[in-house]
């Protein structure tokens, strides 16, 4: 069966569903914090109601084209540092990809950008037509409106140029994000997958902001006369810019801040390669990647570097992870932290390694307790204790499930106070034999259902990767629906192996009983049958009351 996770409070996977979870520090958009409020910085030197799903304007629907670096920005980047160039000799742009111009070792530093050469909220706060719309709100809104004010400036005076031209020619018009998808895309290529939810409730929270915004902005132009023509930015192009904004965005750990950092922002995300001995569950051809995501993932060897802000210096410092030669591509690490459905959110891709199982996946599942339960506020204050909530979201992966899961879903089915004693959240621990199989059957019964909402077989989304006919949209969506699938087929797998053990069902007595039972009495019957008519108990039992 699938391993459950056996620790407490500081396991990623429990951490991934619980408060603010790891994934603050790194990509922390994707779930609550998507809108907040604003940072602290660090001090600088320098400078109408309307559907969620609309038909996107021919400008947001044009195919989103890879972001990709130019050699103007490298060159850009140099004349800033002036004396200082050699911090960039390490890197070079080949073919609109980062890469090594030579060798370098772990923990070297390949990479220096000047502080002023980077976006932040502080451009934001500094922006008098920007800084009251979007005061009090969250960094990538601020980014969002500032992006937008610099392709609004451009659209209205073709000849309009500033020291971001370099960076802003970088940066696509929009991604593949879902948040872009029409209506129609979002039913047909992600049905029965967690992210249509997800996907609803951003663009639900967009369209707030992007009201909210508008209505400031509107009252600031009646009375200086002069909103830069930001009034006239549709809703298709602020959720757009913000599309741009979250995949583009880098997370700058020891400033707290986002940055929209040049050469970085068009750096390819990459999981870390993991060892490629089977875990437990997975077979051997699981983990052999057999099915391409379309993405056009380069073969080259690859180095990762990390990203952060460095005050004694004023500037972002690009760190090596490990040694590589001249000419590796040079890629950011995507946290672990993100499911594949976080991904496609976020930076509209869908990466190889994952799909073809070489990273762990993993999809939410969500447990409750029983509000008419007579124990309800006990129940609730255990859990409660334990750093969970009343209605608590578990995820299950690829080869494991956290038995934090199973503990919930067990103190779930007690009803006897006395039992309340053997649940410990850090243990795999039966409450009983019956509170077990139920427990088993639920989740099993959630898989079941999950699966139940794909309207295409694994089989018949294979063939659609494998044509070369299937538009990216599709090919991303075929792609996280093998991927989730995978995940409730592998969970029911274990849930049947852990209740194979289990020789029998609850029943009102509160026992169990062999759930072949009535079979069992057929064939006694007629094992018995030449017995009873030599005896004549076969007859007397219709004569009797």
């Amino acid at each position: 069966s699938l391993p459950v996770v056996i620790s407490h409070s500081t396991q990623r996977c429990v951490q991934v569903s619980v408060g603010a979870m790891a994934l603050q520090q790194t990509r922390c958009w994707l779930r609550s914090q998507y809108f907040g409020p604003c940072a602290t910085l660090p001090a600088r030197s320098r400078r109408t109601h309307r559907s969620l799903h609309r038909s996107r304007s021919s400008q947001v629907s044009a195919s989103a084209a890879p972001a990709s670096a130019s050699p103007a920005t490298l060159e850009w980047l140099r004349n800033e540092l002036q004396e200082e160039k050699s911090l960039l000799a390490p890197l070079r742009v080949e073919d609109s990809k980062v890469v090594l111009a030579n060798d370098v070792d772990a923990k070297q530093l390949v990479g220096q950008i000047p502080q002023q050469c980077v976006v932040t909220v502080a451009d934001v706060e500094s922006d008098e037509d920007l800084s009251a719309a979007c005061a009090g709100r969250g960094e990538l809104i601020g980014l969002t409106m500032w992006l937008l004010k610099q392709r609004k400036a451009r659209q209205l005076n073709p000849s309009f140029s500033n020291s971001w031209d370099s960076l802003l020619q970088d940066l696509p018009i929009a991604t593949n994000s879902p948040l872009l998808w029409s209506a129609s895309e979002t039913k047909q290529f992600l049905q029965g997958t967690t992210l249509v939810a997800e996907v609803n409730a951003r663009l639900e929270a967009l369209q707030q902001e992007y009201e909210q915004i508008m209505l400031i902005l509107r009252e600031q132009e009646s009375s200086s006369g002069d909103a830069q023509g930001l009034t006239a930015a549709s809703l298709d192009e602020f959720v757009a810019a913000f599309a741009v904004v979250l995949k583009h965005v880098t997370f700058l750990p020891s400033a707290q801040v986002f940055a929209i950092v040049p050469l970085v922002c068009n750096m390819d995300l990459k999981y870390k390669p993991s060892p490629a001995t089977p875990s437990p569950g997975q077979s051997a051809y699981d983990r052999t990647p057999r099915i391409s995501a379309g993405n056009g993932t380069d073969s080259k060897p690859k180095v990762f570097v990390e990203v952060d802000y460095d005050f004694d210096t004023e500037s972002v410092q690009l760190l090596s992870a490990s040694s590589a030669a001249a000419g590796a591509l040079v890629c950011l690490p995507l946290s672990e932290e993100l499911s594949s459905a976080d991904v496609l959110l976020s930076y509209g891709v869908v990466d190889e390694e994952a799909l073809n199982g070489l990273v762990t996946d993993y999809v939410n599942l969500e447990a409750t307790l029983v509000n008419t339960d007579k124990m309800y506020d006990l129940k609730k204050e255990i859990v409660e204790n334990e750093g969970f909530t009343a209605t608590q979201r578990f995820p299950i992966f690829v080869d494991r499930f956290p038995i934090q899961l199973l503990t919930y879903l067990r103190l779930t089915r007690i009803q006897d106070p006395i039992e309340i004693a053997k649940i410990d959240f850090s243990k795999d621990i039966q409450v009983s034999v019956e509170i077990e199989y139920e427990v088993l059957q639920i989740l099993m019964g959630d898989c079941r259902v999950a699966l139940a909402e794909f309207a295409s077989s694994s089989y018949e989304d294979e063939m659609r990767l494998l044509n070369d006919e299937t538009s990216e949209r599709e090919r991303l969506g075929a792609c996280l629906r093998l991927m989730q699938k995978r995940i409730y087929i592998n969970t029911m797998d274990s849930v049947r192996r852990r209740l194979a053990p289990i020789r029998g069902v609850p029943t009102k007595s509160g026992k169990l009983e062999d759930p072949n039972k009535d079979i069992l009495e057929i064939f006694d019957t007629i094992e018995n049958l030449p017995k009873d008519l030599m005896n004549g108990k076969f007859f007397k039992r219709f004569f009797e009351d």
